[in-house]
């Protein structure tokens, strides 16, 4: 179940929004409104909130300014959460560009436009979230995080999460390195060469007993890429 809050000091807009989203919506909850900047402030930084809507016309500075009165715990939780309503798209181009906006909609929008927006949103954040638990896995077996080949590495093993296939490890050539390469306009060849020289420099510098019990291989072997790839993937599963 989504927790999602509306904040704004319309209460045409409230409702209209609450219609929409809970219309056909199970898995999404109006969990709280609010109408003025304190009463906002006060419910993300006292409960768990996936989604909050905020109404530009309720902020009397800026988005950030408004949010930087949360604790830093909070901070983290709601970055890149919060999806801006507003009138005018002129509004939303300057305040869009604020570190801890999400997406933004205009008022107007219907259901469908709404609901995608929250989609998308919850989307984002569980990619973030992995790629944080992917991070930490890496760094445990000695990845190294300077190297462009760590990173293509997580990247690699994002997408075969957010398509939630693991046969595209069978051809990570085929299947996983063309869209790696695409983001970082560089060439297969050097995603998959920069991914193997982080992962030989991974081999020699973890602790082989680590390296055993992780990949639960024997003779001391250096995992394969797509070794790495799908165990790392089963851990944070």
């Amino acid at each position: 179940m989504l927790n999602i809050l509306i904040a704004a000091n319309d209460i045409k807009i409230i409702k209209r929004l609450t219609n929409e989203i809970i219309a056909e919506n199970y898995n999404i909850r109006i969990s709280r409104i609010s109408t003025n900047e304190n009463e906002t402030i006060n419910i993300l930084n006292n409960m768990e909130i996936d989604v909050a809507f905020l109404d530009l016309e309720m902020v009397k500075n800026s988005v950030n300014a408004m949010l930087e009165k949360l604790s830093d715990y909070k901070k983290e939780n709601y970055r890149a959460s919060i999806i801006i309503l507003s009138d005018s798209l002129n509004a939303i181009e300057e305040i869009s560009k604020e570190h801890m906006i999400a997406d933004y909609i205009l008022k107007k929008s219907n259901s469908d436009e709404i609901i995608y927006k929250v989609n998308q949103v919850i989307l984002n954040k569980d990619i973030e979230a992995k790629r944080r638990e992917i991070v930490k896995e890496l760094e445990y077996i000695k990845y190294n995080l300077k190297y462009k080949g760590t990173n293509y590495l997580i990247d690699a093993i994002l997408q075969v999460y957010k398509n939630r296939k693991l046969t595209l490890i069978n051809n990570l050539q085929s299947n996983v390195y063309p869209l790696i390469a695409e983001k970082y306009k560089e060439s297969i060849n050097t995603i998959r060469c920069n991914i193997r020289y982080a992962t030989d420099c991974m081999y020699y510098e973890c602790d082989i007993k680590r390296l055993n019990e992780y990949f639960r291989i024997v003779d001391d072997e250096k995992p394969t890429i797509k070794k790495v790839i799908y165990t790392v993937l089963n851990k944070i599963s």
